[in-house]
């Protein structure tokens, strides 16, 4: 019976999240949970780390591989539209500029940058660019952190994106299908589009307030429609879920995200129940792995 196991955690916020998956077979089981939150007189940029640095020598099933995803306080996530016609350096240069812009003292040969064609319009030599950046130096203050306990890093990513990893574990016919994954953190929403399973659009905005939440998922919703709408995040209750159903479609699901995951090892599963929404991106990197 062949099986692999994997380690992640997440951060979002002043609260971190971190789960080892197994895979047998065809089946993921959850083996070990926890979440554990930023010490008000930790001032460190890795606090999130402690915690793995202090139990990754007793972590159930032994994972030798772990994925750390980040929230968008950490990284910088920016789109901008950008001239196909563009060869890669005049591209690499248009972004450099575009970072420049929205990054104090930005320096190119300090950051390490992801990036992504949302879409493209041949008739006015456009594409829409994603990008998300990170300093260099904190990556490899991570790589350090977690290879001196004997593990290998193997992703670093933002929440919201690895959260789409889950959308597609849960729901796979969502893979043909356009839908929208939405955010709703405590300080601020995250909304991304798909079409047949490719990252279309992404939009985020600081909101807290319910009406704001409504009219910023309607904009998005609106623009073209959508067949199924997931919200995920801390403010994704089952209030939450009817004003929105009733505002803007009946067609919203709040993800789920042990929808297809074995519990049964987790003995206290039940202490959990209240913030399972907070283990989506955490799980949804672990699943890229597997």
């Amino acid at each position: 019976m062949a099986h692999q196991t994997y380690a992640a955690l997440s951060v979002t916020d002043n609260i971190a999240h971190f789960i080892v998956l197994k895979k047998v077979d065809a089946k993921i089981e959850a083996l070990f949970m926890d979440e554990f939150y930023r010490d008000e007189l930790d001032k460190s940029d890795l606090w999130f780390l402690k915690f793995f640095v202090n139990k990754s020598d007793s972590i159930p099933g032994k994972p030798k591989n772990i994925s750390i995803v980040l929230d968008r306080k950490i990284l910088f996530i920016h789109t901008f539209p950008m001239d196909t016609g563009l060869t890669k350096e005049k591209e690499n240069e248009h972004m450099n500029w575009e970072l420049s812009q929205h990054i104090l003292g930005y320096h190119a040969k300090e950051y390490l940058s992801d990036t992504h064609v949302l879409r493209a319009t041949p008739d006015k030599q456009k594409k829409e660019i994603l990008s998300v950046s990170i300093k260099r130096s904190y990556v490899y203050e991570i790589n350090d952190k977690v290879t001196a306990k004997n593990y290998s890093l193997d992703y670093i990513d933002a929440t919201h994106f690895a959260s789409g990893d889950l959308l597609f574990y849960n729901h796979p016919e969502t893979k043909s299908q356009d839908v929208l994954l939405v955010a709703l953190n405590n300080s601020y929403i995250e909304c991304s589009r798909y079409s047949s399973g490719k990252l279309t659009d992404y939009q985020s905005r600081i909101e807290t307030e319910i009406d704001g939440i409504v009219q910023f998922i309607k904009y998005n919703f609106t623009k073209e429609k959508s067949e199924r709408i997931f919200i995920y995040g801390a403010k994704a209750t089952t209030e939450t879920l009817v004003k929105l159903r009733t505002d803007i479609s009946p067609h919203f699901t709040i993800l789920n995200p042990f929808l297809r995951i074995d519990v049964n090892n987790i003995k206290n599963f039940n202490s959990f129940t209240s913030n399972l929404q907070n283990f989506i991106p955490t799980i949804g990197i672990a699943l890229r792995n597997i």
